[in-house]
């Protein structure tokens, strides 16, 4: 008896552990731009400011299958801000003010596993712990009044530039990955947060942390489907969420024949779209191509 439970035990441990992403398919998402966002903060002299810029780049996800996935893993990710943060901390009126300014700033993933670690989804999503990243890019900063005083005391300059390339990889405690997959793309929202000295040579400088918003999607080959419901028609039919596709076809490969759109109308049958055509007897070849 004890033999079984100790068994039972091992066997619940290994259901836990990450499973390596082999038998898995790798999707790099592009970040869409309009719909991710980073929260960035400084926090220097007791005092914080936040500005916002929206997000570009990719992000990786292994998936064990498309449709009704039940493992994923996050692979590798790399963003970059679109716009210039800007930082002002009001100290007071002997104490001084401060200045950030971070042109752009970029943030990978550090050491990313050859192959990703899949975890089981629950409700929609993966919880991965302990992510190493870097970043990337460009800071300055000015401080006058009293607080640049002290930090002259400290053989600190008031003014400086910062360069965030200097700064060792940090650790991201937990990142949240939710996924939808539909017949035509995947998508993925990338939540976390990190935190890190403002300047790696001087970390009592202060810090600067964000939360990150990222949403991504990548587009799959859309199937085209031929079935014949009845014997002189033919219907042909591809997802509905494949929007601004147009079905096109062609009577043969020979020289001289090419390709012609087709005038029937698409119709909407629950997750299809269908085009139903009478069955000439004779052959054709046919596609989708986007409207744009």
């Amino acid at each position: 008896m004890r033999a079984v439970s100790l068994f039972l035990l091992i066997g619940f441990f290994i259901a836990l552990l990450p499973r390596q992403s082999s038998a898995a398919q790798e999707f790099v998402l592009n970040i869409l731009t309009n719909e991710s966002t980073a929260r960035v903060t400084i926090d220097a002299f007791s005092q914080t400011d936040t500005d916002t810029t929206r997000l570009g780049g990719t992000v990786t996800l292994a998936l064990d299958s498309v449709a009704g996935p039940k493992l994923a893993g996050l692979g590798d990710f790399k963003m970059r801000s679109l716009q210039a943060l800007n930082f002002r901390l009001d100290l007071g009126l002997l104490f001084g003010r401060v200045t950030a300014d971070i042109p752009t700033i970029r943030i990978e993933r550090h050491a990313t596993p050859p192959l990703i670690p899949l975890l089981p989804i629950r409700n929609g999503s993966i919880v991965v712990s302990d992510v190493e990243y870097r970043t990337f890019g460009r800071a300055s900063y000015k401080v006058t009044g009293l607080a640049c005083s002290a930090l002259m005391a400290q053989d600190v300059p008031c003014s400086d530039n910062i360069v965030l390339d200097n700064a060792p990889p940090n650790t991201i405690e937990e990142a949240t990955l939710e996924i939808t997959t539909t017949a035509s793309k995947v998508r993925a929202r990338l939540d976390y947060f990190f935190i890190q000295p403002l300047d790696a040579e001087d970390p009592n400088l202060g810090t600067v942390s964000a939360n990150i918003v990222a949403i991504g999607e990548a587009m799959l080959p859309i199937r085209l489907e031929a079935t014949r419901p009845a014997a002189n028609t033919i219907q042909l039919r591809w997802p509905a969420d494949a929007t601004g596709m147009q079905l096109w076809s062609r009577p043969s490969w020979a020289p001289g024949s090419g390709w012609s759109r087709v005038s029937q109308t698409p119709t909407r049958q629950g997750e299809f779209f269908v085009v139903t055509l009478a069955a000439e007897g004779q052959e054709r070849y046919f596609i989708l191509r986007s409207a744009n």
